[in-house]
């Protein structure tokens, strides 16, 4: 049975709304995580991509807020999940495309979404491994050679340290190569005896467990924890918007109460400011009234002293014009 096209044009409705959109992108991605199992592989592969071009094609009519929520992250992670999950081609092309469009979203709205990185599987140490895929030394492609460290953290990305038979002897050259350019072939057994060197064997071929194809019911299943999930981390946002909220209402009346405070406190300086001019203008005025009291005393003081010489100086005159007459 085929399973239904995820492309297939839906009946005309209203226009979906942030919440329901951000669903959908969810539910999208979970389809294209779990497909159908009862289908062919080019049934299953057009299903995932078909999920992943409407995931993608919905990620562009989201609005900001939405592009921010924890669930369209975790959708991204996921899609970006299938590219490094040993998918087909087909599916990765899909995954890549779907993602790219997603972190293009985010970015127009000055959201970040981080880059997923999986760690390789590392190769122990001691491991024969056969040199692949080279094209800048062609030469060492189908050698033996020996993993003897990993670097992560090199400038042009991480490498295997491995010691290559070059010349005849194992060891001969140390090489730093790409995981994609090593193919495990031998491992080191102990010799026999405990002797100091050891002996190049073939691993053994484990035989292939039995793994059913998953029922509709743990499908079903992996898809309701997937979206739980989803919901819990929108429930989160919604409560930290929530608390965001609050705290600026706190924030608002805190400023609100310091603006009244310095109202206040700038009315009291206002009548202290006029008390004062009021107090100085009063004294300014006491001191004319009591200046001009001293004056007037002075005044009269001064004309009773020149009164008083007047009549001195008339007496004596008086005086001499007596003795004269005499």
């Amino acid at each position: 049975a085929a399973p239904p096209d995820p492309a297939a044009p839906a009946a005309s409705a209203a226009p979906a709304t942030s919440e329901q959109q951000l669903s959908s992108i969810v539910e999208h991605v979970c389809e294209a995580l779990v497909p159908p199992h009862n289908t062919t592989a080019v049934g299953r592969d057009k299903f995932i991509v078909g999920n992943l071009r409407n995931a993608a094609k919905i990620s562009g009519e989201l609005r900001d807020d939405s592009l921010s929520d924890p669930r369209y992250k975790a959708a991204a992670d996921a899609v970006h999940g299938l590219i490094t999950a040993g998918a087909n081609k087909v599916v990765q092309k899909a995954a890549k495309k779907c993602r790219n469009d997603m972190v293009a979203a985010a970015e127009a709205a000055h959201v970040v979404l981080t880059e997923v990185v999986i760690p390789p599987a590392i190769i122990p140490p001691g491991t024969l491994v056969d040199v692949v895929g080279l094209t800048s030394r062609t030469e060492l492609n189908g050698l033996t050679a020996r993993v003897i460290g990993y670097e992560p953290n090199l400038a042009n990305g991480p490498r295997y340290v491995i010691e290559v038979n070059s010349g005849g002897e194992l060891g001969s050259e140390q090489l730093y190569i790409r995981a994609a350019n090593i193919s495990r072939k031998q491992v080191v057994v102990a010799a026999a005896g405990g002797g100091g060197g050891g002996s190049l064997q073939p691993p053994p071929a484990p035989p292939l467990p039995h793994r059913p194809l998953p029922s509709n019911a743990g499908i079903s299943s992996t898809r309701g924890g997937i979206s739980n999930a989803a919901a819990a981390a929108g429930t989160v946002a919604a409560e930290a918007a929530a608390a965001a909220a609050a705290f600026a209402e706190e924030v608002k009346g805190l400023k609100e109460l310091r603006e009244q405070r310095v109202r206040k406190a700038a009315a009291t300086l206002a009548a202290a400011a006029g008390a004062a001019a009021e107090a100085l203008a009063a004294r300014h005025a006491t001191l004319a009234t009591a200046t001009q009291v001293a004056l007037e005393t002075a005044a009269a003081q001064l004309a009773a002293v020149e009164g008083a010489e007047e009549e001195q100086e008339e007496e004596e005159e008086e005086q001499q014009k007596q003795e004269q007459e005499q």
